[in-house]
């Protein structure tokens, strides 16, 4: 197997036709594999995309890989385990467990009788699988993944409840603000149609106060006029006085 930043290759020595699926958690220990891999999505913890890759197979034909990623599973006897580094070819019919990444991760294979024994470091026997008619190994693994899943779920379920109980509070808290500004602008209109009316009121009177002022003014002309009038009449009766006064003082003549 070749690997580099942009592209990833596997070999898968077993044909990928011919053998029937019993499950999507049955895998078949191959020898030849370079690398786990699995065709079924939903297996996955998580998946890194891989934008360009693909496994060859005996038969010189190629499928693309599209991500690489972590499997959780359990055994029979209940023994959960996680297998690393497990390609995602949507392609492929069957999973494959790939004896070369278990020996290079320190797992030990033996084989007698028919039946592969199958160690970790530690010389635990992890699996006895009995060789099938198509002279396959298969192994039946059970994901923990919906559980996990599950956990996962509730823990994020339990965040979204947070979240949901601090945004309700938020509402709460703007609603409280929106009722807030809706009577200060209650009050505010209040005091508006108050200046407004105070402000017509003045209005008002000072048209009254200006109507006044005109009529003063009129009234005041007219007081002059007279005035002129009655200066100009008195003028005229002096003068006539003085003239009757004249009279009286000039001296009579006796003839």
């Amino acid at each position: 197997m070749e690997e580099d930043e942009t592209k990833e290759e596997g070999i898968l020595m077993m044909a990928n036709e011919g053998v029937t699926l019993d499950s999507d958690m049955i895998w078949y220990l191959d020898t030849g594999g370079s690398n786990h891999m699995c065709g079924h999505k939903h297996l996955f913890l998580d998946i890194q995309e891989i934008e360009d890759g693909h496994v060859s197979f005996g038969d010189s034909t190629k499928v693309p890989i599209k991500g690489r990623g972590q499997i959780f599973f359990s055994q029979n006897e209940e023994k959960e385990g996680t297998m690393e580094d497990v390609y995602y070819v949507p392609d492929l019919n069957n999973n494959i467990l790939s004896m070369a990444q278990l020996l290079k991760k320190g797992y030990s294979v033996f084989m007698k009788d028919w039946i592969l024994h199958l160690k970790d470091k530690n010389e635990r026997v992890l699996a006895n699988v009995e060789m099938a008619k198509n002279r396959m190994f298969k192994l039946n693994l059970k994901s923990t993944l919906p559980e996990k899943s599950f956990c996962d779920e509730k823990i994020e379920l339990e965040v979204l409840r947070e979240k949901s109980s601090s945004l309700e509070e938020l509402c709460n808290l703007l609603t409280n603000e929106k009722h807030n500004l809706l009577n200060e602008r209650s009050v505010l209109i209040s005091q508006l149609e108050s200046v407004e009316a105070n402000f017509h009121n003045l209005e008002r009177r000072f048209t009254k106060l200006e109507e006044k002022y005109v009529d003063m003014e009129k009234e005041k002309e007219s007081t002059v006029n007279q005035v002129e009038e009655l200066h100009l009449l008195f003028l005229a009766q002096k003068e006539k006085v003085n003239e009757f006064l004249s009279k009286l003082k000039a001296p009579k003549i006796t003839i």
